[in-house]
């Protein structure tokens, strides 16, 4: 099997199962979701690390190879709710609230404002999720970051032939069919997905209570960073006018 991960749709599961697999960790492992994708890729083995030619040409011919989408709207949502929102419960969320959440903040509010934020991070934190998205659809920026870039620049679907493509919106049946499809099923359970960091943001009603005030042309500058994504992946295009983000 060949894996293309991408954060926050389920890898830290997928890395689990790989690892249980190749007997690099027991069933009842109980390594925490940073030290999990330390290990695993350190352990785990990588197409890229792969040097002969004809070896990577019998890898993309013979293996079954497959990767999980998910709305890209709702992936951004869920790397907000799990590393920026200021009251996410992530252990290392200091650290990219410190770093990136500040430099959001400091880049879309006026200077006064973001130094009283600043003279004390810990208690005046504040980041705002429309600042987030607006940060992420920067037509100027661009910004880059596994846990929030384009899919089809991650897995380039255009230039493998992935055999199953599941979506963590279908989550359940996927796995259940790709476990059984693989024979893992026969002698494995698909671990829980709590090491995934899970932010229940798939639902429509909860994307679309977090996505209803954000300025419309924020939310198109998104929809252009993602236009691939949506369409190569069959999400509807969202109703911008309508303030309905995952349509009818």
């Amino acid at each position: 099997m060949m894996y293309c991960a991408v954060p926050k749709i389920a890898s830290s599961s997928w890395k689990h199962l790989f690892l249980i697999v190749g007997r690099y960790v027991g069933v009842n492992s109980k390594l925490n979701q940073n030290k999990l994708n330390t290990y695993a890729s350190k352990v785990l083995p990588r197409f890229s690390h792969l040097k002969n030619k004809t070896e990577k040409e019998d890898v993309i011919e013979l293996y079954l190879k497959f990767l999980f989408v998910r709305h890209p709207f709702s992936r951004v949502l869920s790397v907000f709710k799990n590393k920026l929102d200021p009251n996410t419960k992530f252990e290392r969320a200091s650290h990219w609230q410190r770093h990136l959440g500040m430099s959001i903040i400091k880049r879309y509010r006026k200077l006064d404002d973001y130094k009283k934020v600043a003279r004390n991070v810990k208690k005046n934190y504040d980041l705002k999720f429309e600042e987030f998205v607006k940060y992420v659809g920067d037509p100027k920026l661009k910004p880059r970051n596994g846990h929030w870039n384009e899919v089809y620049g991650t897995c380039r679907p255009c230039a493998v032939s992935y055999n199953f493509i599941g979506k963590i919106e279908t989550m359940t049946t996927d796995v259940e069919y790709l476990m059984k499809k693989t024979k893992l099923a026969d002698d494995y359970k698909f671990p829980s997905m709590s090491l995934s960091s899970p932010t229940n943001s798939s639902g429509k009603k909860t994307m679309e209570s977090y996505y209803q005030n954000i300025p419309v042309q924020d939310l198109q500058n998104l929809y252009r960073r993602y236009t691939l994504d949506f369409k190569l992946f069959g999400y509807p295009k969202p109703d911008f006018v309508n303030g309905k983000i995952v349509p009818d």
